[in-house]
């Protein structure tokens, strides 16, 4: 979404902020996915179905990029 702010001179810090924010947010979602999955499964008071069903949400992140990653490298 940033892209159109990095060929305009006056606007190039949106482009170079835009672009740092949104590759920090990329990283902290997928640590805080599997940081998030650990924590429910390691919860002992849960229900096992229950945590299941969360773990597997908390993961969808990560899913999503082990198949976009696996689409790119089969060029689907």
């Amino acid at each position: 979404m940033v892209e159109y702010y990095r060929m305009v001179p006056e606007l190039n810090w949106i482009y170079e902020y835009g672009e740092s924010i949104s590759n920090f947010l990329f990283l902290g979602t997928l640590i805080w996915s599997l940081f998030n999955s650990i924590l429910i499964v390691m919860d002992i008071n849960q229900n096992w179905k229950e945590s299941t069903i969360w773990t597997l949400i908390s993961l969808i992140p990560i899913f999503y990029i082990c198949f976009a990653f696996f689409a790119w490298s089969m060029e689907i």
